[in-house]
């Protein structure tokens, strides 16, 4: 989706129209998807932040003072709330730093 057409949805939706919603929340899927897979590492945890955070997207897109800003507002927005969610759960932190060590005694490279 293009940022013109993008740009044009959020409009819509801010004027009132309840039908270029559900588009919308379609392409922001993805990248919120993403994001909190990424960050948040925990499948179940990420599904129902996403859900979230999609929720929130459409409560919130009325106080959006430039329609044209929509992507990076989506992304702050999502970055935002997954930050907060490590903040809450520090047994995440543990679980990335086990992930990242290497199995490989020596220098067998």
């Amino acid at each position: 989706m293009d940022q013109a057409y993008l740009k044009e949805l959020v409009t819509y939706v801010q004027a009132g129209d309840v039908n270029a919603l559900e588009p919308l929340l379609m392409w922001a899927y993805t990248p919120v998807s993403f994001l909190c897979q990424k960050m948040l590492k925990d499948s179940h945890i990420a599904q129902t932040q996403t859900r979230e955070i999609l929720q929130a997207i459409g409560h919130k897109l009325p106080s959006l003072q430039s329609p044209g800003m929509f992507e990076k507002w989506v992304i702050r927005l999502t970055a935002a709330r997954c930050v907060q969610i490590q903040n809450k759960n520090t047994w995440m932190d543990d679980e990335e730093v086990r992930e990242e060590e290497l199995p490989i005694i020596g220098e067998s490279l």
